[in-house]
């Protein structure tokens, strides 16, 4: 599994991937990290409905520097615990999937959703800590039957289901995020939701920036 992701990443070439490179596809807010979980997990908040396109390649790469900005960390302890009862919970990330919108028409090609997924499962193991999906719709069914099979099954015990009707189901998503600092409002959190395209720019390129100065001292 090692040697197949480093293979991956010396094709893919992640680290070197910009906000230059994917910022057409991240214009609309479709992806964007938001902040930590209450156990100080970075989410990765995905919101299909805001989909701007069909183009493979590009999806694949936003995803992909996405993945790699919600998984970088400066703040690693000088002497990080070992051992195989270390806890190693805050180096995991939280994806968080707003169905709000989401129709079969703006559904990424199956071609698309299988990738994300061996992108998730086979080149970022053990970083999914829980998924979870907010207000699918009904019509979601039929895209879940399709893609489901493929799914692993430690990756499918990850994913949890929440209908902001039920109130047990929203209790228990209050209880693992921050709903005034870091969900917004139309996720039952009191964050205004709206995409403020400048200030993501500028926070994906201050990243870009930061991580460029770190590969030169790892040269």
């Amino acid at each position: 599994m090692l040697t197949h992701t480093l293979k991956w990443r010396a094709r893919t070439r992640p680290d070197s991937i910009t906000w230059r490179d994917v910022a057409k596809e991240g214009s609309t807010g479709k992806q964007y990290v938001p902040g930590v979980d209450v156990k100080g997990r970075n989410v990765l908040v995905m919101r299909p409905g805001r989909e701007n396109s069909k183009e493979h390649a590009g999806n694949i790469r936003f995803l992909v520097y996405m993945l790699e900005k919600a998984t970088w960390r400066e703040d690693a302890p000088e002497h990080p615990p070992l051992g195989q009862a270390a806890d190693h919970s805050s180096e995991k990330l939280v994806i968080l999937i707003d169905f709000s919108g989401w129709t079969l028409s703006t559904a990424p090609p199956m071609k698309t959703s299988k990738e994300t997924l061996s992108i998730l499962q086979d080149h970022f193991p053990e970083r999914l800590a829980v998924a979870v999906c907010y207000n699918p719709p009904w019509i979601f069914a039929v895209f879940w039957k399709a893609i489901s099979p493929f799914i692993d099954p430690v990756t499918y015990r990850k994913i949890r289901f929440v209908n902001p009707k039920r109130e047990k189901e929203m209790k228990r998503m209050g209880a693992m995020f921050d709903m005034k600092n870091v969900i917004e409002s139309d996720m039952g959190g009191e964050v205004d939701p709206t995409f403020d395209l400048a200030k993501f720019a500028a926070e994906n390129n201050a990243l870009d920036a930061r991580r460029k100065e770190v590969m030169a001292l790892c040269e």
